[in-house]
């Protein structure tokens, strides 16, 4: 019958364990079902995700540790706040083009009180790309 053997070191020998030291909580049986799936499950998600806050909590790591992890949260970070300041905008009266903003990116590596209050201030989509360089040292 196929499945999985979990074997842990123990005083010098090898002997079987129904859960995982490396993944703590994990059970053999979550393993091989996990291994074994055709697409990740929600189940087996959520409990990499778990495995994962729980392993970094022992560590002192985050995601913002993982290089790509790390870029992806910036890109999100990035792009959710553009989508706030043409909401901003838009809601203010402010015509914005299709185009806007044209550099998403940086929206990253600002401060939200920076991005907001440039949004609040400026008159027209010109000013706030005027305000934004200022604010990056343009």
């Amino acid at each position: 019958m196929p499945g999985l053997s979990i074997h842990l070191l123990v005083e010098g020998a090898y002997r079987e364990s129904p859960r995982s030291a490396a993944f703590p909580g994990w059970r053999a049986e979550d393993i091989h079902e996990a291994m074994n799936e055709v697409g990740r499950s929600a189940r087996t998600s959520a409990i990499l995700e778990r495995l994962g806050r729980r392993l970094g909590t022992q560590e002192g790591t985050g995601p913002d540790n993982d290089s790509l992890l790390r870029s992806l949260r910036d890109q999100s970070r990035a792009e959710g706040r553009a989508e706030m300041v043409r909401q901003m905008l838009l809601s203010r009266g402010i015509e914005v083009s299709d185009g806007f903003p044209a550099d998403v990116p940086a929206f990253a590596g600002l401060s939200e009180a920076a991005i907001v209050a440039a949004a609040l201030a400026c008159d027209s989509e010109r000013d706030f790309n005027v305000r934004m360089a200022r604010i990056r040292g343009r």
